[in-house]
């Protein structure tokens, strides 16, 4: 339960962490469309108002200019054909500069009565165009000459200064624009330098607690592994005293049963030890007895020395036969099947070596038979079957541990590997076996297991690699 805490909490954290990421970097982003959707508008507004109407102003004045030139040109005309060219010129130019107002206009960021004075000095310097013309047409030339050099120049000096200030107004506003483009384009920079690291630090630093909060709840999980792995030890523990006093209990009755024979024949003087073929019948009958006794002793020695390795915290893992961890399983619970008359069928299609965790691989197959051991005896199965078989297929070995007790049914069998899950009552069953059995297969040993409902009963099936580098 603690580790599903812990699991949950981690994965709040992971989305907790990447939301903030995601928002730091749609906020950097968000400020860097934002500042240059603003340089844009700067450079829209620094190409559309004033260099278009500094660049406006610059063709009027070049216009007034051409005008008041071919002005000059007429009283100097040898023919009517020069002075008609110089008319549309100054024709031409009249135009050009009357849309260059309107276009003005439209564009000149600064006061408008500044363009109304332009257009005004404009129209007053048509009029004293107009007073030129008459004087051409009634011979004046004279008069028309002085008129150019006095009124009407000073008329074009003044329109220049206003056209000027007009030009000088849109330069200062296109330097204001760029240095407003600059500024912004250095903000922006600025503002990207600093936040760029600052969510770089945090993207960092959250990965960094992944990582370690991860470590973390890998090493918990590890620990909790090690704990249900004794707790499903200790579980059987009581199991297998019962097996030990069971394989105990008919060597020590014999051993009794010769002692008592030994103290029976001396208190009622069996024999009369001052004849010697009576001491040598006596001296024979204790050797055979103590013969006896010393292969009873072996016997439960090799007893205990089962039980005593099987539970030494050995974590090297050695390179055997499939077959040895089953038999040294097997050898644990065959008097316990013989006591319950539960028949044991074995099939060995392979003895195929493995690297193997040898204690935790015996533990599983003891948390199997013992489980089926359990099944067949709580629903009282006329003639109680275990099978147990090894094959190998496609580079991997099978061991298949079967039994004839119903099966599982189908609403508890995708349960009977999680931890703490038990059809057994509270005094038979802890819930760990079989899920310390899928943790050792799969997770020590890269393996599969899996249940079937398989010929009447359930059916284990452990599938292993075999290591291609080993011989």
């Amino acid at each position: 339960m603690q580790s599903i805490i812990i699991s949950y909490h981690i994965k709040k954290m992971i989305f907790f962490s990447f939301a903030l990421t995601i928002a730091l970097v749609l906020l950097l982003g968000v400020f860097s469309i934002i500042k240059m959707i603003n340089l844009a508008d700067q450079t829209q507004k620094l190409y559309t108002h004033p260099y278009t109407v500094s660049n406006s102003t610059k063709n009027i004045q070049l216009n007034f200019i051409s005008m008041h030139k071919y002005m000059q040109d007429i009283p100097l005309a040898e023919n009517d054909v020069q002075v008609q060219k110089a008319l549309n010129e100054i024709y031409i130019s009249e135009v050009t500069i009357t849309k260059e107002f309107d276009f003005i206009s439209d564009r000149y960021l600064g006061d408008q009565k500044d363009i109304q004075k332009v257009r005004d000095a404009f129209i007053d310097w048509k009029i004293i165009r107009d007073k030129y013309m008459q004087l051409i047409n009634l011979g004046k030339k004279d008069e028309a000459a002085y008129l150019t050099k006095n009124e009407a120049n000073q008329h074009i000096k003044k329109i220049d200064e206003l056209v000027s200030y007009l030009n000088r107004f849109s330069q200062t506003k296109a330097d204001y624009f760029f240095q407003s483009s600059v500024d912004m384009m250095y903000s922006s920079i600025y503002v990207i330098a600093i936040l760029l690291p600052i969510i770089i630090f945090i993207i960092l630093a959250i990965m960094i607690f992944l990582i370690r909060s991860m470590l973390r709840l890998h090493s918990h999980l590890e620990q909790q592994q090690e704990v249900f792995l004794m707790q499903s030890r200790m579980a059987q523990m009581g199991e297998m005293i019962s097996m030990i006093a069971h394989q105990w209990k008919q060597p020590l009755a014999v051993i009794s049963s010769i002692v008592m024979g030994f103290k029976l024949k001396l208190i009622m003087d069996k024999y009369d030890l001052s004849q010697e073929d009576e001491r040598r019948q006596c001296v024979d009958f204790i050797i055979a007895g103590a013969d006896e006794i010393d292969a009873h002793m072996k016997n439960l020695v090799t007893t205990l020395n089962d039980f005593r390795n099987f539970y030494k915290p050995n974590k090297a893992s050695v390179y055997i036969s499939i077959i040895q961890p089953i038999q040294k399983a097997l050898s644990i619970v065959n008097s316990s099947f013989v006591d319950k008359e539960i028949k044991l069928i074995q099939e060995y299609e392979c003895d195929t070596h493995l690297t193997l965790y040898e204690n935790e691989f015996i533990q599983v197959i003891l948390n199997i038979l013992n489980n089926a051991q359990d099944n067949l005896i709580e629903k009282d199965i006329t003639h109680p079957e275990i099978s147990l078989s090894t094959k190998s297929k496609n580079n991997q070995v099978i061991i298949r541990i079967c039994d004839n007790g119903g099966g599982i049914p189908d609403e508890i069998k995708g349960q009977v590997f999680d931890p703490y899950f038990s059809t057994k009552n509270e005094k038979n069953g802890t819930g760990l076996g079989l899920h310390m059995s899928r943790v050792i297969i799969e997770d020590h040993h890269h393996g599969n297991i899996e249940v079937i409902n398989y010929g009447g009963g359930a059916c284990f099936i452990i599938t292993l690699n075999i290591d291609k580098s080993k011989p």
